[in-house]
């Protein structure tokens, strides 16, 4: 049994976290009282459990029965031991605060002296708004509660009348006084009138490596060594006593306060470093020393055989460099040796770049020291979430033809990154209320899980987006949700719409015309495919049932029950996901028995949940990745100063670090700031500060230092340059040192001559591409380990050519892969695009188009290309002697026309320029078509076989109500010269061709009409051998381009280069048209040079000659 005879409190400081480690091995080899008690080790992060752990296990053989709590579960835990009645969930925790402001909230703001508070909710019915002001009075008030105790406690007493202390009465009336500054002046009380500890006391607690601590934790740790041994580990930064130093900004503040120059105010300075970044650690030990603690010290002495252990030991003596001036008043520099990379800062254009040099950097220190380990490298980050997907693209690279893998880790990402449930969940979430849009609903469903709870498989999706794109779904569940956002009703263009269409088509043919109760049939769908069309039914129908009823406001108990049911139903987690959808109920728990424990029984709608989600989901994560083996990646958190050989801080941006958390306006403390009272940007000048102890052999530190737009310099941290400034103030290279770099950086900001001889030592600017033959010359600093980079880089220091052909010789026929037997169909495709029907016949190589976006938008004109379509269909209808009438019903039914009168008058329009179109066309059909003829001729040693349809008592006729193109005259004249070998048209007939041409900014009527050549038979044996011919290599042959070059020479009578300069019109790209060269087949077969070369102009007129000799315009 303990008595109250408790040993002093004790404080052991040391200025190396492995000597306090020592320190407390030394304290735990003393037992306690039983084998089974714990050991009782506070730290402030994860990370410094599991490093400490391992450091116990490593010298004590074993780290067994210890427990890492964070300080405030410790209080917590010391509070219910001293006063067991303690309920197990507070009011006031920030969480069921928060919920306890908003229910008090409506009517405090009506209350008088609350007119900004009022200001801000508006008229007060936004509970998204109202829930968002209370989570920031909530977390204020907890703050308060942490660092200002006694002004809470006065408050309660009735001092001071403005609306926080109005308010905080307001919420604590009624609640019990279990709140941390009511239980913290109980537990004072109770533990000094206790004569014994309490069942379960803590006999011995260890404070580890946490570099601040507010009052109130002191003040509770003090109190509860009446009963327990208490011992605290801090990591000092200098052995002298450093309580009075102070940075030249607070030199210059207390100069301006006092009136008096800062050289009469006789100030402190020791070592600038640590004054500047020093001010919570100066702080805090202040405060401990006030708790009246036995100080142990136990320093190590200085390494100074590297520039880095140099600042180290300046840091630790409290000496600004020697100390001493030469005959100018300027300090004397110390020697560095050439070869010291201790200290590295590189500049980059870019968080990837600094990846990519991150990784050379490793690789070089792993090459020269076989004993580095990755995991003696720790990379930390101000925003790690933003620098994940570069770390992934760089580090987790292919092994096949890459540099050395580096095995690696990242820790402290939130689980909207990390997660694959936790997107989708919150997308659901997002639909309700809103437009259902294509793209949204298909985001969802791109979800493993759901793929999974609906038995699709992953190919699936491309067979989805193709049917909803093609069936007119944009935007909508069905036309009443339209209405309910105030719009007509319209059910075209909405996902009922859509899917009535597909489930249509699966039972019956549409023919793109016949409607069945208003409905047009899809035709594009296969039998095969009814099992995911079903899937996709059922998911659709789950999903809009449940977002329907997202819509309705309710309690929070009831939302919880509801979202869960949502879980259930729309997700089947894998096994690996379980632990995200653990975490996802957890929050819908926890938000429902916080309002609970608070007593709010409000309804509160769809987008205060997502809120509260997506806030709770943003600060968890699953806490993997810290110290796993490989290199760890991980946030810059404070109190994270565990030692490592390698520490690296990459973007150090100067607008990214130190980072800055702007206080809400009514908070006090930012008012009256005390001595103890967190900051965040000294949090983070102090981490520097660590960080810049921790690191034993390298600290690396990279930022983001020149444009990727114009290469001008951008300056790195505050906290960066303050280093830089120091090395250059107090060292020297022993020796000239080289540019690191294409240019000599000068981020240190100091003048004169070899005032960046320390910068040139240290800081390293490098080039915008991985690939910049520098790196691999061997005579500068810059380097690279990328192989890939390196061929890179050969290529780039060879001689410069052009680009070769795709093709540069004929392919051969070794396999017998060039058929002897074509179609008319082939044919066609060959004269149009040789270049395409070369590299999918010969090399099976497809281009793909890039898929255009699910469009969802509301339809309000129509394109050229819808206009186009329905011009076609109207003109296909009056051929076929039916109504007209029927294309519009099809039409609107697709969800092709603008909803309403807008969508009637489109058409009506179009109709009309139909109508136009056929008058001129019309007699050209009448009779309608004849029978297909078949067509089977050998010609020049091949086989052409096809069928021709278009046959008219006229002759053959085509028509598209289009501008006219070229090649659609090429394939009019491909059937025309097969026709006409086939003698059947008896006597000969012209062929035609209608189309339209614009005059005078209008479109209008146009006709070819083609003669029947008496070579028929063989001109099309010499079409086939050009085929023949195309298949061996690339045929500068485009239709448009080479078209315009036969019409300028053969009809115009234009000399062969003005001609040239017609076609180069076609062929290149300008403001207005993509031109032929944008042709991706085109392009990789001559886009390496220029294609309009004799050739062409041979191809053109041998092509194209015969068609314009048998072409006559029609008016």
């Amino acid at each position: 049994m303990q008595t109250s005879n408790q040993p002093r409190p004790r404080l052991i400081v040391s200025n190396r976290l492995e000597a306090l480690v020592e320190q407390l091995c030394a304290i735990l080899e003393a037992p306690l009282s039983s084998p089974m008690a714990e050991e009782t080790i506070v730290v402030q992060s994860q990370g410094m459990a599991h490093w400490l752990s391992m450091q116990l296990a490593r010298r004590l053989g074993i780290c067994a029965n210890v427990r890492f709590p964070f300080p405030n579960a410790l209080v917590e835990e010391l509070f219910r031991k001293v006063m067991p009645g303690i309920p197990e969930s507070s009011p006031f925790e920030p969480g069921v605060m928060t919920w306890r402001i908003m229910k008090v909230l409506g009517g405090f703001v009506n209350a008088p002296g609350v007119d900004s508070l009022k200001a801000y909710l508006g008229r007060g019915d936004d509970p998204l708004k109202a829930l968002q002001l209370a989570d920031r009075i909530a977390d204020t008030f907890d703050q308060y509660l942490l660092f200002r105790p006694e002004m809470m406690l006065a408050w309660e007493a009735g001092d001071e009348a403005h609306w926080q202390a109005e308010l905080w009465r307001r919420i604590r009336a009624d609640a019990p006084p279990v709140h941390r500054a009511a239980l913290a002046k109980r537990f004072f009380e109770a533990i000094h009138a206790l004569p014994e500890p309490p069942p379960g006391f803590p006999e011995r607690v260890a404070v580890f490596g946490i570099s601040a601590l507010p009052p109130f934790h002191l003040h509770v740790l003090r109190a509860a060594a009446r009963w327990t041994e208490l011992n605290v580990f801090l990591l000092n930064p200098s052995r002298e006593f450093w309580g009075d130093v102070v940075s030249e900004r607070e030199a210059g503040r207390l100069s301006r306060r006092s009136a008096r120059p800062v050289e009469h105010l006789h100030l402190e300075g020791g070592n600038s470093l640590l004054a500047s970044m020093g001010t919570l650690g100066r702080d805090f030990l202040d405060l401990l020393q006030e708790q009246d603690l036995e100080e142990t010290a136990c320093f190590e002495p200085e390494h100074p055989s590297t520039l880095l252990g140099r600042v180290q030991g300046d840091i630790l003596a409290l000496r600004e460099g020697f100390g001493e001036v030469d005959a100018a008043g300027r300090p004397v520099k110390r020697q560095v040796v050439a070869g010291d990379d201790s200290i590295q800062i590189h500049a980059c254009h870019g968080p990837l770049r600094e990846m990519e040099v991150l990784h050379d950097v490793l690789l070089d220190l792993f090459e020269r020291d076989p004993r580095l380990a990755p995991s003696d490298v720790l990379v930390m980050a101000p925003d790690i979430e933003a620098y994940a997907p570069y770390i992934r693209a760089v580090f987790d690279q292919p092994d096949e033809g890459a540099s050395p893998k580096i095995p690696f880790s990242i820790a402290d990402q939130g689980l909207r990154r990390e997660g694959r449930l936790v997107e989708p969940f919150l997308a659901i979430l997002a639909l309700a209320g809103g437009r259902f849009r294509a793209g949204e609903v298909l985001e969802v469903l791109e979800c493993p899980a759901v793929l999974a709870a609906f038995d699709f498989e992953e190919g699936d999706l491309g067979l989805i987006r193709r049917w909803v794109r093609e069936s007119g779904v944009r935007w909508g569940i069905d036309g009443e949700n339209r209405r309910e956002k105030g719009l007509p009703a319209f059910p075209e263009n909405t996902w009922q719409s859509g899917l009535e269409r597909l489930l249509l088509g699966y039972a019956m043919p549409g023919q793109g015309e016949a409607l069945f109760e208003g409905i047009l049939p899809y035709d594009e769908l296969e039998g095969s495919e009814a099992a995911v069309l079903g899937s996709l039914a059922e998911f659709l129908d789950r999903l809009f049932g449940h977002a329907r009823g997202l819509g309705r406001p309710r309690p929070l108990e009831d939302w919880s029950r509801d979202l869960g049911l949502l879980l259930d139903t729309l997700f089947r987690p894998s096994p690996e996901d379980e632990t995200e959808m653990t975490v996802i109920r957890e929050a819908l728990h926890r938000f429902s028995s916080d309002a609970g424990l608070a007593g709010f029984e409000d309804e509160v709608d769809v987008r205060t949940i997502r809120w509260v989600l997506a806030r709770s989901f943003g600060r968890q994560g699953f806490g993997y990745g810290f110290m796993s083996g490989g290199v760890t990646f991980c946030a810059m958190l404070p109190m994270r100063s565990v030692p490592f050989k390698v520490i690296c801080l990459t973007g150090l941006d100067h607008d990214a670090f130190p980072r800055s958390l702007r206080p809400p306006g009514f908070d006090l403390m930012a008012a009256r700031p005390r001595r103890g009272d967190r900051s965040r940007r000294n949090d983070d000048r102090y981490l520097f500060l660590e960080t810049l102890l921790s690191a034993r052999r390298n600290l690396i530190l990279t930022y983001v230092g020149r444009s990727a737009r114009d290469n001008s310099p951008i300056p790195p941290s505050v906290l960066v340059m303050e280093l830089l400034d120091y090395l250059e103030t107090h060292f020297e290279p022993s020796s000239a040192q080289p540019p690191r770099g294409p240019e000599a950086a000068q981020a240190g900001g100091a003048e004169g001559e070899g005032a960046a001889r320390m910068t040139d030592l240290c800081l390293t600017t490098h080039h915008l591409q991985a690939f910049h033959p520098e790196y691999f010359t061997n005579e500068g600093r810059l380097f690279s380990y990328g192989a890939a980079q390196a061929a890179a880089a050969r290529r780039l220091q060879e001689d410069r050519r052009p680009p070769g052909a795709f093709i540069t010789g004929p392919l051969l026929d070794e396999a017998g892969a060039v058929a002897r037997e074509w179609t008319i169909e082939e044919l066609k495709a060959f004269v149009v695009n040789p270049a395409r029907f070369l590299l999918q016949r010969r090399l099976d190589l497809v281009l793909e188009e890039p898929e255009t976006p699910l469009e969802d938008r509301e339809l309000f004109e129509l394109g050229g290309l819808e206009r186009y379509q329905l011009r076609m269909d109207i003109l296909s209808a009056r051929e076929a002697g039916r109504d007209p009438a029927r294309v519009y019903s099809a039409a609107r039914a697709a969800g092709r026309l603008p909803h309403g009168p807008m969508g009637r008058a489109f058409f009506e329009a179009v109709e009309g320029e139909a109508a136009a179109f056929w008058e001129k066309t019309g007699p050209y059909l009448a009779g309608g078509p004849s029978p297909p003829l078949d067509v089977d001729l050998f010609l020049g040693g091949c086989r052409l076989t096809g069928r021709l349809g278009a046959v008219y008592p006229q002759g053959l006729v085509h028509y598209r109500a289009a501008r006219l193109k070229a090649r659609d005259r090429l394939r009019l004249w491909i059937e025309h010269l097969a026709w006409h070998s086939l003698a059947e048209a008896d006597p000969p007939k012209p062929s035609v061709l209608a189309a339209l041409e614009k005059r005078n900014k209008a479109l209008v009527w146009t006709g070819r009409s083609y003669t029947p050549p008496e070579d028929a038979s063989e001109l099309l044996a010499k079409l086939l051998a050009w085929l023949q011919r195309g298949l061996e290599r690339p045929l500068p042959f485009f239709p448009e381009s080479s078209m315009a070059f036969a019409e300028g020479v053969l009809k115009r009578g234009d000399r062969p280069e003005a001609a040239l300069e017609r076609a180069r019109r076609q062929w290149e790209e300008d403001a207005f048209s993509k031109g032929e060269c944008s042709d991706p087949y085109f392009d990789l077969c001559f886009g390496s040079g220029d294609p309009l070369d004799e050739a062409f102009e041979d191809l053109a007129v041998d092509l194209c000659g015969p068609l314009l000799e048998h072409e006559e315009v029609l008016s």
